[in-house]
Protein backbone atom coordinates (compact mmCIF):
# COMPACT_ATOMS: atom_id res chain seq x y z
CA UNK A 1 0.00 0.00 0.00
CA UNK A 2 1.13 3.42 -1.12
CA UNK A 3 1.27 5.64 1.54
CA UNK A 4 0.11 9.19 1.88
CA UNK A 5 2.65 11.47 2.16
CA UNK A 6 4.11 9.76 -0.94
CA UNK A 7 1.15 10.09 -2.60
CA UNK A 8 0.64 13.95 -1.99
CA UNK A 9 4.62 14.72 -2.82
CA UNK A 10 3.96 12.36 -6.46
CA UNK A 11 0.71 14.71 -6.59
CA UNK A 12 3.23 17.82 -6.15
CA UNK A 13 5.87 16.40 -8.88
CA UNK A 14 2.52 16.35 -11.17
CA UNK A 15 1.12 19.52 -9.85
CA UNK A 16 4.68 21.32 -11.05
CA UNK A 17 4.71 19.44 -14.21
CA UNK A 18 1.52 21.01 -14.84
CA UNK A 19 2.44 24.54 -14.07
CA UNK A 20 5.76 23.97 -16.38
CA UNK A 21 3.35 23.42 -19.17
CA UNK A 22 1.12 26.26 -17.96
CA UNK A 23 -2.06 23.71 -17.50
CA UNK A 24 -5.43 24.69 -16.33
CA UNK A 25 -5.27 23.78 -12.34
CA UNK A 26 -2.10 23.53 -11.83
CA UNK A 27 -1.64 25.39 -8.58
CA UNK A 28 -4.88 24.13 -7.58
CA UNK A 29 -3.20 20.49 -7.17
CA UNK A 30 0.02 21.91 -5.95
CA UNK A 31 -1.89 23.60 -3.00
CA UNK A 32 -4.21 21.23 -2.19
CA UNK A 33 -1.41 17.89 -2.50
CA UNK A 34 1.26 19.95 -0.28
CA UNK A 35 -1.44 21.44 1.67
CA UNK A 36 -2.70 18.27 2.79
CA UNK A 37 1.11 16.70 3.28
CA UNK A 38 1.46 19.37 5.56
CA UNK A 39 -1.36 18.87 7.62
CA UNK A 40 -0.83 15.07 7.57
CA UNK A 41 2.51 15.81 9.23
CA UNK A 42 1.58 18.37 11.63
CA UNK A 43 -1.30 15.66 12.97
CA UNK A 44 1.36 13.10 12.77
CA UNK A 45 1.95 13.25 16.84
CA UNK A 46 -1.97 13.48 17.38
CA UNK A 47 -2.11 10.42 15.44
CA UNK A 48 -0.04 8.49 17.50
CA UNK A 49 -2.83 7.49 19.92
CA UNK A 50 -4.45 5.79 16.90
CA UNK A 51 -1.74 3.65 15.69
CA UNK A 52 -4.01 0.77 13.54
CA UNK A 53 -5.06 3.75 11.80
CA UNK A 54 -2.29 6.21 11.34
CA UNK A 55 -0.39 2.71 10.23
CA UNK A 56 -2.22 2.96 7.02
CA UNK A 57 -1.77 6.44 6.75
CA UNK A 58 1.93 7.09 7.78
CA UNK A 59 3.53 3.58 7.45
CA UNK A 60 6.15 2.62 9.70
CA UNK A 61 6.73 6.45 11.51
CA UNK A 62 5.39 5.45 15.15
CA UNK A 63 6.61 3.84 17.93
CA UNK A 64 5.02 1.04 19.89
CA UNK A 65 5.44 2.71 23.31
CA UNK A 66 4.66 5.95 24.14
CA UNK A 67 8.39 7.06 25.75
CA UNK A 68 8.82 10.70 26.53
CA UNK A 69 11.60 10.10 23.61
CA UNK A 70 9.33 8.72 20.86
CA UNK A 71 6.54 11.36 21.40
CA UNK A 72 9.75 14.02 20.92
CA UNK A 73 10.66 12.50 17.80
CA UNK A 74 7.27 12.17 15.98
CA UNK A 75 6.68 16.35 17.21
CA UNK A 76 10.17 16.96 15.81
CA UNK A 77 9.76 15.33 12.48
CA UNK A 78 6.15 16.70 12.32
CA UNK A 79 6.77 20.38 12.64
CA UNK A 80 10.22 20.28 10.84
CA UNK A 81 8.44 18.54 7.45
CA UNK A 82 5.21 20.70 7.87
CA UNK A 83 7.72 23.29 7.48
CA UNK A 84 9.51 21.90 5.03
CA UNK A 85 6.19 21.46 2.80
CA UNK A 86 5.26 24.87 3.59
CA UNK A 87 8.09 26.03 2.28
CA UNK A 88 8.35 23.95 -0.82
CA UNK A 89 4.53 25.26 -1.66
CA UNK A 90 5.40 29.15 -1.37
CA UNK A 91 8.83 28.15 -3.47
CA UNK A 92 6.90 26.79 -6.24
CA UNK A 93 4.08 29.09 -6.34
CA UNK A 94 6.33 31.84 -6.34
CA UNK A 95 4.89 33.83 -2.86
CA UNK A 96 7.13 35.95 -0.18
CA UNK A 97 9.32 34.00 3.07
CA UNK A 98 9.69 30.82 1.08
CA UNK A 99 13.50 30.65 1.96
CA UNK A 100 12.88 31.75 5.73
CA UNK A 101 10.83 29.01 5.93
CA UNK A 102 12.60 26.40 4.00
CA UNK A 103 15.23 27.56 6.17
CA UNK A 104 13.63 27.20 9.53
CA UNK A 105 12.44 23.74 8.20
CA UNK A 106 15.98 22.45 7.49
CA UNK A 107 17.51 24.19 10.49
CA UNK A 108 14.47 21.84 12.46
CA UNK A 109 15.16 19.07 10.15
CA UNK A 110 18.51 18.80 11.48
CA UNK A 111 18.08 19.20 15.00
CA UNK A 112 15.49 16.03 15.05
CA UNK A 113 17.99 13.92 12.80
CA UNK A 114 20.70 15.14 15.22
CA UNK A 115 18.66 14.34 18.53
CA UNK A 116 17.15 11.10 16.35
CA UNK A 117 20.94 9.79 15.57
CA UNK A 118 21.66 10.72 19.29
CA UNK A 119 19.31 8.51 20.86
CA UNK A 120 19.80 5.80 18.54
CA UNK A 121 23.27 5.83 20.12
CA UNK A 122 22.08 5.94 23.52
CA UNK A 123 19.24 3.12 22.96
CA UNK A 124 17.99 0.83 19.98
CA UNK A 125 14.46 0.78 21.37
CA UNK A 126 13.83 4.78 20.73
CA UNK A 127 15.73 4.77 17.08
CA UNK A 128 13.04 4.53 14.40
CA UNK A 129 14.46 4.18 10.91
CA UNK A 130 11.62 5.03 8.95
CA UNK A 131 11.17 8.09 10.33
CA UNK A 132 14.78 9.18 9.94
CA UNK A 133 14.96 8.67 6.43
CA UNK A 134 11.72 10.39 5.63
CA UNK A 135 13.21 13.17 7.89
CA UNK A 136 16.72 12.60 5.36
CA UNK A 137 14.38 13.13 2.29
CA UNK A 138 12.76 16.13 3.64
CA UNK A 139 15.90 17.98 4.31
CA UNK A 140 17.06 16.85 0.63
CA UNK A 141 13.85 18.45 -0.67
CA UNK A 142 14.79 21.07 1.46
CA UNK A 143 17.79 22.23 0.65
CA UNK A 144 16.67 21.60 -3.20
CA UNK A 145 14.47 24.30 -3.13
CA UNK A 146 16.63 26.49 -1.39
CA UNK A 147 19.41 26.19 -4.16
CA UNK A 148 16.78 26.45 -6.84
CA UNK A 149 16.03 30.29 -7.31
CA UNK A 150 12.99 32.37 -7.92
CA UNK A 151 14.26 33.80 -10.73
CA UNK A 152 14.77 30.70 -12.49
CA UNK A 153 11.60 29.50 -11.89
CA UNK A 154 9.99 32.49 -12.97
CA UNK A 155 12.26 31.79 -16.25
CA UNK A 156 11.11 28.10 -16.62
CA UNK A 157 7.58 28.94 -15.36
CA UNK A 158 7.41 31.28 -18.25
CA UNK A 159 9.71 30.51 -20.74
CA UNK A 160 6.47 30.83 -23.53
CA UNK A 161 6.30 34.78 -22.15
CA UNK A 162 9.69 36.23 -21.61
CA UNK A 163 8.63 39.69 -21.13
CA UNK A 164 5.83 38.35 -18.38
CA UNK A 165 8.64 36.61 -17.15
CA UNK A 166 11.03 39.78 -16.51
CA UNK A 167 7.90 41.41 -15.24
CA UNK A 168 7.62 38.72 -12.62
CA UNK A 169 11.37 38.53 -11.49
CA UNK A 170 11.00 42.58 -10.79
CA UNK A 171 8.00 41.91 -8.94
CA UNK A 172 9.99 39.13 -6.61
CA UNK A 173 12.60 41.46 -6.44
CA UNK A 174 10.17 44.61 -5.19
CA UNK A 175 7.20 42.86 -3.46
CA UNK A 176 6.12 45.80 -1.96
CA UNK A 177 6.39 48.21 -4.84
CA UNK A 178 3.20 49.36 -6.53
CA UNK A 179 4.35 50.55 -9.95
CA UNK A 180 5.73 46.86 -10.65
CA UNK A 181 2.73 45.47 -9.17
CA UNK A 182 0.72 47.55 -11.33
CA UNK A 183 3.02 46.23 -14.16
CA UNK A 184 2.51 43.06 -13.28
CA UNK A 185 -1.14 43.40 -13.78
CA UNK A 186 -0.52 44.68 -16.79
CA UNK A 187 1.48 42.23 -18.39
CA UNK A 188 -0.16 39.23 -17.13
CA UNK A 189 -1.88 36.93 -19.89
CA UNK A 190 -4.99 36.96 -20.49
CA UNK A 191 -6.95 33.55 -20.42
Amino acid sequence: MISLDLFCWALAFLGFIMKLYNLPGAEAVLVLSLGLLATTYMLAPYLNRYRNIAEKILPGIYFHTDTAQSLISIYMFGVSAALVVVGSLTKLMLWPNSKFLLSLGAGALLLFLAVSFYWRSRSAITYNRRLATRGILNLVIAVGMLLLSDSRLADMYYSHDPDYARVVKRALLHPDDPEVRKQLEEARPKP
